[in-house]
């Protein structure tokens, strides 16, 4: 009943997610602002990635298993289709996994070059943008390469979960493909733990790629942040690049809160001792609703298209009272500004 209802929700969030995104693509494609085009075709490309994102929880149907020796993670849908199709499976979503902070990378060097004016020919030339496609998918296909060496399916992993996956999902593990290590034995009569080394220095190098880079684009943000705020510019372009800022963090912070943070409690909680298996069953439900949630808030962020989204149908009940609410602090970062043109 849990895996069942685990399946709704993960289809219903992810649903949501192909809806916002597809709401958020048509306000992109209908803003005719002349104002940073470029930027908006930026927008264009992670709003694609999220709709490609959301259609991929509702293919694969994640499904996650945690205890005290790591985690377990496998595909419901692919689970009947063998081995090998269930491990490729695997394989695809890891790689849309990280394809959110290659993509935030790319984001954040585009706003340094855009608002320094340094290193323009990245984005001008057909060499260097094909440089950067080039980077964001050998980034993917290394890291499920490290994934893969790390988390490989083994005899020991299966036979310590093949029960648990019997009761909670009726999949049969002899015949899965999923990524799964075990961190540490115990001895059965003498309750010694022994740390698997060679898997927890995997594992950590694994995490480690992805850490340091989103360490390197927060730090890319502050100092994004610092030029900003002490360049010799006028009020309304500062007005302006503090907005696009606001994009930046949003996209920024969405991916840590639905999709890293959970997933990191799910891989070393049981290795530090914390018995959190029924979390298990939300880690597949994080990380489905980031698609929805940061296309929501992006259009939230950006006052022309949050009074879009109010003045549809739906919303008209209550946008009054969030326009009240909102006016305020809107007024106070776009005072004198033409409505025109001013979301970008």
């Amino acid at each position: 009943m849990e895996a069942k209802r685990q399946t709704t929700i993960i289809y219903a969030s992810s649903a949501f997610g192909v809806a916002f995104n597809g709401l958020l693509l048509f306000f992109i494609a209908t803003d005719h602002s002349k104002n940073n085009g470029g930027y908006k075709k930026m927008l264009a490309i992670v709003t694609v990635y999220n709709i490609y994102y959301a259609i991929m929880h509702i293919v694969l149907d994640m499904g996650f298993l945690m205890d005290e020796y790591g985690f377990v993670m496998f595909s419901k849908n692919f689970a009947k289709t063998g081995y090998w199709g269930s491990y490729l499976a695997i394989m695809i979503y890891m790689d849309a996994f990280n394809m959110t902070l290659t993509l935030l990378a790319i984001h954040c060097l585009y706003r340094f070059v855009q608002v320094s004016g340094k290193w323009r020919f990245i984005f001008e030339s057909k060499k260097w943008i094909s440089g950067m496609l080039i980077f964001h998918l050998s980034f993917g296909l290394a890291w499920c390469m490290i994934c893969h060496l790390a988390f490989k399916p083994t005899a020991e992993r299966t036979a310590l979960s093949k029960a648990e996956l019997w009761l909670k999902y009726e999949i049969d593990m002899d015949t899965l493909g999923y990524i799964g290590p075990v961190f540490k034995s115990i001895d059965p009569i003498t309750k010694e733990v022994t740390i698997r080394w060679k898997t927890v220095m995997g594992a950590f190098g694994c995490l480690s790629i992805l850490i340091v880079l989103y360490i390197s684009i927060c730090f890319g943000a502050i100092k994004l942040y610092c030029f900003v705020r002490s360049s010799m510019v006028s009020e309304r372009t500062k007005r302006l690049q503090y907005q696009l800022l606001r994009l930046l963090f949003i996209q920024a912070i969405c991916p840590f809160i639905f999709e890293y943070f959970p997933c990191v409690v799910a891989m070393w909680s049981g290795l530090f001792g914390f018995r959190l298996s029924g979390f298990a069953l939300w880690v597949p439900m994080f990380t489905s609703t980031y698609a929805s949630s940061d296309a929501f808030l992006v259009i939230l962020g950006f006052k022309a298209y949050r009074q879009r989204l109010l003045d549809l149908r739906p919303f008209r009940g209550f946008g009054k009272k969030i326009y009240s609410q909102t006016e305020n602090s809107d007024q106070k970062t776009a005072k004198a500004v033409p409505q025109s043109g001013n979301h970008y």
